[in-house]
């Protein structure tokens, strides 16, 4: 299970995406329904972090 820090975020309507990095820190957050360009532009930052 994830566990944020209280207050952090919020997510209070469904759906909610949560996008994770790969320290396992939140990295986006999106509330409502997402077409795939939104996601994929939510996701490339991410991924194209330097894998340690």
């Amino acid at each position: 299970m994830l566990r944020f820090p209280t207050g952090t975020l919020g997510a209070q309507s469904f759906p909610t995406t949560l996008i994770v990095d790969r320290q396992g820190r939140l990295a986006a957050r999106a509330l409502g329904g997402q077409i795939d360009d939104v996601l994929e532009s939510m996701l490339q930052p991410v991924l194209a972090e330097q894998q340690s």
